[in-house]
């Protein structure tokens, strides 16, 4: 699913849903920002925990 990495920013892409998520590449990233990033992967937690 990774496609790139921009300045402190990766670039995601899904093939399943052919969605598009960028996520900050920080030390620390707030609660609600990963459960938007899981939501705009198309993926449930445990997907992403694998990541």
């Amino acid at each position: 699913m990774f496609r790139r990495t921009t300045g402190s920013h990766e670039i995601w892409w899904n093939d399943k849903t052919t969605k598009t998520c960028v996520i900050p590449h920080h030390m620390e990233v707030a609660p609600d920002t990963i459960k938007n990033i899981i939501f705009q992967m198309g993926i449930d937690k445990r997907e992403f925990d694998k990541l």
